[in-house]
């Protein structure tokens, strides 16, 4: 259990970090989307660069922000099925149930966010990046479905768990 410990403490200090930054992206996102002081300057946000800041440009970013704070989420959901791990509740109901729904924040936002990303790149700057090895994209894809598999093996467990209670 002392690596629960560790990894508990590990995904402690990012949502703090994630936490502390939320106002920081909030007030830069309101700053770019009602001060006109940044066009012609160009600025990179997740690998896409903006060379104009349109109404495309600004909800992109905004988009970002809801990807964000969607993970964000999903990391504080996963600290509280730490938690419960940490008191042994192992197959609990909540726990199942949790560990599914991160990871269906972990694949919608991969989707949404790379998927966004992907047609901007396409239709504003007229280019298409093919890229190979483990981005966002694919990582976020595979913790997804790793979570899901995870919730669904907790559950055969929970079920075999009650099975052995009830035999004699």
């Amino acid at each position: 259990m002392k690596k629960l410990t560790i990894l508990k403490t590990i995904v402690d200090i990012f949502w703090i970090i994630s936490i502390l930054s939320i106002p920081l992206i909030l007030a830069f996102l309101v700053f770019t989307i009602f001060d006109n002081s940044l066009v012609g300057k160009p600025m990179t946000v997740n690998g896409i660069r903006f060379r104009k800041f349109n109404w495309v440009s600004k909800m992109l970013l905004a988009n970002s922000l809801i990807a964000y704070l969607t993970l964000v989420y999903a990391l504080h959901l996963f600290r509280k099925i730490l938690r419960y791990f940490q008191k042994n509740l192992l197959f609990d109901s909540y726990a199942i149930k949790t560990l599914n729904i991160i990871g269906i924040i972990f694949l919608v936002t991969s989707f949404f966010d790379s998927g966004i990303g992907f047609l901007y790149k396409l239709v504003r700057q007229k280019s298409m990046n093919l890229e190979y090895g483990l981005n966002s994209f694919v990582v976020l894809c595979i913790l997804g479905l790793f979570f899901m598999i995870l919730s669904e093996v907790f559950k055969i467990a929970k079920a075999t768990e009650e099975e052995n209670e009830l035999t004699i």
